[in-house]
């Protein structure tokens, strides 16, 4: 780790260190608080020999002998021969050891100064001991250790009281101060060893570098952490001013780029989105990821092939009765299933019933053929899948697709299993073109882990004025249609794109489309009786009367008899012209029935709102001529 990672981890843990250190001070304080007050005495004596010559070679000779002795007189006054007359002297009870703990002797540095110090917490028996303490010692050294020859002698060395003890004040301990910088410091100690254990023995992905020490698939994009998610799992549709919509948009920008590679020729733009482990949000951002990339105008179609524990068609709000499984046991075909999810080309193919052998069908031939249809008609194909460590669905189709995008849910996702799944997706075969990162944090050291910053330039969906209110999103869903249609032009209202499955395929190489198999749009007409028309007129001629005029250079027309006509138009145009085509048949139709022969046509009304034609683009309209 270099100084970046150790200041992140002092960053993340600063709280956690703050209180370490407050319950330091706490403990210093509780210390100072519950000892029992203790006062110190100090008296000193002076140590020399008696040199009654005062020659000058005896005194250095005394000099160096009392320096080297006088160590020795020190170490002496904790013996029992020094404290025993000091206790029968005060009267004090218990043992000679007890008293040499609370007193002691030292020597300053280059002196011949005995300091004797006594603890007690009397302060005024601290300084009686000091005072006796000292008293035996000068009788020890002169009348025992250094006696003269004789008692008449006096001993060499001499004992002087410089200093006596006085009582103190103040008691010696507990120090307050010092008793509040130890805790503070062994506070702080303790705090940030917590706080690097914590993030060694943290086995959760945190940053990227925890990734990419696994593997070295690129990082799509990083989807920030909400709390609204339950209710409002379609970020995309319901607050399209979100952070969180907007990293689905920079997601599918990142997407695009990995889509070109050596699969997408047989396999096309079709992805598995799948997860180590349950929980990580990988189907919320399959489905968020569709409706980013529908928005650019792309055919994307989502398939829920979790067939265990599906969550697309509820959370998408369309019919989960019938999709993939029953597609997959031939019960019905693709076109039956998908099911086209607002105003853009998105199609949602649930999941269907549960069958008992999910991985058998995901495995089967069947869904290789699917895969292979949906890739010819669509540009992206998407496809949820079970995690990878529960189940072997997300190996299996994967083995049909252009890759598998792994989703990591940070602070969630362990690294030891996001190791395995990349290694059973690897021991599979599968491709593994990159990951995404859900539940980044907005705020911290850990949103800049990955390198993208979550900033508020859009503002919280719930600090804005017109956010709208948290609702169930099925009614959030339809309210949003009915408003689309509401706002929609009338001629877009009127026309429908055919389905997918029955369109031309899309080329990603070449801008022309194959023709569809149906080339002619084809309409019956009944003429009237040539009789009435004074002259004669054609068979063209009388189809002008039903045909839109800019129109007519486009149909091929037919006399299989005197009473009909076939018209036939090229399936090349735009839907919005064979639409047109048959609408007007029906207007034209009802104004010959509504006015009599002589009279001249009326102008024809507005455009009816009805829809003529089935789903896959074939128009069959008799018109009568009125009697």
């Amino acid at each position: 780790m270099d100084l970046r990672e150790y200041i992140r981890i002092l960053h993340k843990n600063w709280l956690l260190i703050s209180a370490m250190t407050l319950l330091g001070l706490l403990g210093g304080a509780i210390v100072s608080v519950i000892d029992t007050p203790q006062y110190q005495a100090r008296m000193q004596l002076y140590v020399s020999i008696r040199n009654e010559t005062q020659a000058s070679d005896n005194l250095v000779q005394g000099s160096t002998f009392v320096k080297q002795s006088v160590q020795s007189y020190a170490n002496i006054l904790s013996s029992e021969i020094v404290l025993a007359p000091v206790m029968e002297e005060l009267g004090i009870s218990g043992t000679v050891t007890a008293l040499a703990d609370r007193v002691t002797a030292s020597i300053p540095l280059n002196t011949s100064i005995i300091e004797v110090q006594a603890i007690d917490q009397n302060p005024v028996r601290a300084a009686e001991i000091a005072n006796a303490a000292g008293k035996s010692l000068t009788n020890v050294v002169q009348d025992q250790l250094e006696a003269g020859d004789s008692p008449d002698v006096a001993s060499p060395v001499k004992l002087t009281t410089v200093q006596t003890a006085l009582v103190p004040r103040d008691p010696f301990s507990p120090r307050l101060e010092l008793n509040l910088a130890v805790g503070l410091l062994l506070g702080m100690i303790a705090g940030i060893t917590i706080a690097a254990l914590r993030t060694l023995l943290d086995t959760r992905v945190r940053t990227l570098q925890d990734i990419e020490q696994i593997t070295d698939a690129p990082m799509l994009g990083g989807i920030p952490f909400d709390d609204t998610v339950k209710s409002r799992p379609l970020i995309v549709q319901a607050d399209s001013r979100h952070p969180r919509a907007e990293s689905f948009r920079k997601l599918r920008t990142n997407l695009s780029f990995i889509a070109a590679n050596e699969n997408s020729d047989s396999r096309g733009r079709s992805f598995v989105i799948s997860s180590a482990t349950p929980g990580e949000g990988k189907s919320t951002t399959t489905s968020n990821l569709a409706i980013a990339l529908a928005e650019t105008g792309a055919r994307v179609a989502l398939i829920d092939a979790d067939l265990r524990l599906p969550k697309i068609a509820e959370y998408m709000g369309i019919e989960g009765g019938a999709g993939l499984s029953e597609v997959l046991i031939g019960r019905a075909s693709a076109s039956d299933v998908l099911q086209r999810w607002g105003a853009n080309q998105l199609f949602v193919m649930p999941a269907g019933r549960i069958p008992p052998n999910p991985s058998e069908l995901l495995g089967s031939g069947a869904m290789a053929a699917l895969l292979d249809l949906l890739h010819t008609h669509f540009d992206y194909v998407l496809i949820d899948t079970p995690p990878l460590l529960l189940v072997t669905d997300a190996t299996v189709a994967a083995q049909h697709t252009n890759g598998v995008i792994l989703v990591v849910a940070s602070g969630a996702t362990r690294r030891p299993e996001f190791d395995m799944a990349v290694k059973t997706l690897n021991a599979a075969g599968g491709a593994l073109r990159g990951f995404i990162v859900t539940k980044l944090p907005t705020k911290g050291p850990d949103s800049e882990a990955y390198g993208f910053g979550h900033g508020t330039y859009y503002g919280a969906a719930s600090s804005r004025p017109d956010a709208a209110p948290t609702a169930d999103p099925v009614a959030t869903r339809r309210a949003r249609r009915a408003e689309d249609r509401r706002h929609r032009p009338r001629r877009q209202r009127e026309t429908q794109d055919p389905h997918p499955l029955d369109t031309p395929a899309p080329s990603y190489s070449e801008p022309a489309m194959p023709p569809h198999d149906d080339a002619t749009t084809t309409a019956a007409l009944t003429l009237r009786d040539p009789a009435a028309d004074t002259p004669a007129r054609t068979p063209r001629e009388q189809v002008s009367d039903t045909v839109a005029p800019t129109l007519l250079d486009q149909v091929t027309v037919t006399a299989p008899s005197t009473q009909s006509v076939q018209i036939a138009l090229p399936a090349q145009l735009k839907p919005l012209q064979r639409r047109e085509l048959r609408r007007e048949n029906r207007e034209r139709s009802r104004d010959h029935r509504e006015q009599p022969l002589t009279q001249a046509p009326k102008q024809r009304p507005r455009a009816s709102d009805r829809r003529g034609g089935s789903r896959h683009g074939r128009a069959m309209a008799e018109i009568e001529a009125p009697q």
